[in-house]
């Protein structure tokens, strides 16, 4: 297990000891007053045109590799315009010259045009924030069906992912979209579709984030400011099979491996000649991976014209994972039909 710490860049609370020992860290309006950034009334403004406040952040990001020796951090709100590009520039390569095995999130969107300064200041991830809420959620959600729009939107999504020099992380849900948000169990988001998506989430590209329980399939909503108790027990066991298997199939199929430079060109789109199911291959070195999702209001017969034919291991039957994970064998060809069931998924690993 590997530990990373959440860092928030742009402020600190209103009753840091910098207020008093080092005022001039923080931005101020005309009178003097330090400013709240948006409206956040329990937080400061730090202000990074002060390069004594960049010294003594950096010493502090050091300080926890130091004492804790922690592998990494996530980092808040990095879309900040109070937060220059050139601060990144120079904090990020001192923290690799301090543990060259650190590794720095930004939690932000690089595609979005008002981070795209941040391309090149060497983050290793950034959120996958515009699949996730603009694809998954609000163009898919609970009620889609229409596969080959989906797929469609994918392939852009790939395209704008494999042009930045990060990695990416992607979900179906963080701590904004389940509670700060309004309030949205993943059920309310994706219904039907949500195994089928975390299939998709697991096996399309990027490292996967699971929020607070996912795992357990207890459908909760999170009010972190009233520390709610996560339910540890099983509430869905095909939610939980399904997952616990597609960490093990992500772990040990190296076709599945994040890291930008691996999945370039190893995705590779299927014809299912069906609108309702999407189908792709995943390739690195000997080992192929293929993934097909159903994501209809019926079961579908189809015909993959375009699959690498040969002997299968079948990681995941939807029909059958709710009793626990089981493998088979299984031939697959572009002749014989696979049948899938409603909003079903599978993932088969090539012999």
């Amino acid at each position: 297990m590997k530990v990373w710490l959440d860092w928030v860049p742009n402020h600190t609370a209103t009753n840091h000891r910098w207020v008093t020992e080092h005022p001039e860290y923080y931005v101020k309006d005309a009178n003097g007053n330090i400013i709240h950034p948006n409206n956040y009334g329990d937080v400061y403004q730090l202000d990074y045109t002060n390069n004594s406040l960049c010294d003594a952040m950096n010493n502090c990001l050091k300080y926890w590799i130091d004492q804790a020796d922690i592998d990494g951090y996530r980092c808040d709100y990095i879309s900040s315009p109070a937060i220059p590009a050139s601060y990144w520039q120079l904090a990020i390569p001192m923290l690799k010259a301090h543990k060259s095995s650190l590794i720095v999130m930004a939690e932000g969107d690089l595609t979005d045009t008002n981070n795209k300064r941040l391309q090149n200041v060497e983050f290793d991830f950034d959120y996958a924030w515009q699949f996730q809420e603009g694809l998954l959620f609000n163009q898919f959600g609970s009620s889609g069906t229409n596969a080959s729009a989906l797929q469609g939107n994918l392939e852009s999504f790939l395209s704008a992912s494999q042009a930045l020099s990060n990695d990416r992380m992607v979900y179906l849900t963080n701590h904004d979209q389940n509670y700060n948000d309004g309030g949205r169990s993943l059920k309310e988001m994706y219904g039907d579709n949500t195994c089928a998506l975390t299939t998709l989430v697991f096996t399309l590209y990027g490292m996967p984030l699971l929020y607070n329980g996912q795992e357990t399939g207890n459908d909760q909503i999170l009010d972190y400011f009233n520390d709610t108790k996560i339910k540890w027990t099983v509430g869905d066991r095909k939610v939980n099979n399904t997952i616990r298997t597609l960490i093990a199939l992500k772990h040990s199929q190296k076709a599945l491996a994040h890291g930008n430079s691996n999945q370039r060109g190893n995705i590779r789109f299927l014809n299912t000649g069906n609108n309702s199911v999407i189908a792709y291959e995943r390739t690195k070195d000997d080992n192929t991976v293929v993934v097909l999702l159903n994501f209809g209001t019926n079961q579908q017969n189809i015909r993959i014209s375009d699959i690498t034919s040969g002997e299968y291991v079948q990681w995941i039957d939807s029909k059958t994972i709710a009793a626990g994970p089981v493998s088979k064998q299984v031939k697959l060809n572009s002749s014989d039909p696979i049948v899938i069931g409603t909003k079903g998924y599978a993932v088969y690993v090539k012999n």
